[in-house]
């Protein structure tokens, strides 16, 4: 688990920065979100003024609201069956059922 400052899990700030611009020495983007709130953050202007990143948050979005989803109504966040292959078929199975609601919403939008 991830305490506060300074806890066992905690990753300092400023390997992860030098990582991140070594990254960018070979033309590699970062896909991490920029820290917006009052604090310094690792991504600054020249990787977010990129149409990719834009697009890449959208993608990022999508993807998170599939994991909320799977959390909340797919009642993944503490499942009732033990082992890979039950855990990894239920999961299976609650991505069916997403696909499924998701396209019954799509169906009634387009009419």
């Amino acid at each position: 688990m991830n305490g506060g400052p300074g806890s066992p899990g905690e990753k300092p700030a400023e390997p992860q920065t030098a990582a991140l611009q070594h990254r960018e020495a070979f033309g590699d983007h970062r896909h991490v979100a920029q820290n917006t709130s009052n604090h310094s953050s690792a991504i600054d202007r020249r990787t977010t003024h990129h149409v990719d990143y834009e697009m890449r948050q959208q993608k990022r979005k999508r993807i998170e609201e599939i994991c909320g989803w799977l959390k909340t109504i797919g009642l993944l966040r503490q499942t009732r069956q033990r082992g890979r292959r039950r855990v990894g078929w239920m999961f299976v199975f609650n991505l069916a059922v997403y696909n499924l609601v998701r396209i019954r919403n799509l169906t009634e939008q387009a009419a």
